[in-house]
Parts: structure tokens; sequence; C-alpha cells
């Protein structure tokens, strides 16, 4: 049904939601891309507040590198340590398959969430910090 339903479900088919941005702070100077932080708020189907939930997965990658970082536990509830003062903080991953970290002059990061039970997510704002 177009422009109704349930939240995160096209034609019968639950899919996930993400939001994906290019980050080129400081062009062209290369960079290593450290941590990202944002202020994010989830709500179940009946508008209550879900303190523990966040995206599900982080993608980053270059024209070179692609890393990619679970920001959720294996028993599916976030790392309450993450969380600190309303504000999610997680280190960006590195290079699959290596140690070496994310560097470029920019990168896409790609925030993956689930949509299963219909939720709902709103980002407040978003920071990527960074060593040039």
């Amino acid at each position: 049904m177009h422009h109704g339903g349930k939240t995160g479900e096209y034609f019968g088919e639950v899919k996930d939601s993400y939001i994906e941005y290019y980050v080129n702070p400081e062009y062209p100077f290369d960079k290593v891309f450290d941590n990202i932080s944002y202020r994010g708020d989830v709500f179940d189907t009946t508008g209550d507040y879900l303190p523990k939930e966040t995206f599900e997965k982080m993608i980053v990658s270059n024209e070179f590198q692609t890393g990619e970082r679970l920001l959720k536990g294996v028993t599916g509830t976030s790392d309450w340590r993450a969380k600190k003062y309303r504000i999610w903080e997680f280190a960006f991953p590195r290079q699959i398959s290596s140690l070496n970290r994310i560097r470029n002059p920019w990168v896409k990061l790609k925030l993956l969430f689930n949509n299963e039970h219909g939720y709902s997510f709103v980002l407040h704002d978003l920071v990527v910090k960074y060593s040039v």
C-alpha cells in the first residue's frame, strides 16, 4: 500500500531503514576517522521511548577500504556503556580483515536500523571525530 501501512514494511516485506552520509571535513586533507557520536531516540508503535535501542550496524567505506561494526550485542540489546548523557558514542570500525584504520579525505557512513518491530527512529545530531 502506498502512503500507509506499518513502519518499515513495504508491500508486506520488512526492510531495514538506513541513513547514509558522505563525511568530508577539512577537504582535501587526509585524515583518520576515529569516533562517531549522535543523539538518537527510538519509540515503539505506541510512542513509548526505548532508551536502550539504537542503530543495528555501521558500515564505512571509501574507494579503497570498507569497515563494518555491529552496534548491538549478541543478545540484541545495545551496549548501554556506549550511551552517556543521552549521547551514543562508538569507535569507527577498522578495515575488514585488517588492523588498518579508515583513512582518506572522505568516507561514506551508513547507519542501519532494523525495522522488524515497526519502531520509529529520530536522529537529532551526529558528530564524526577524526585526526589529521
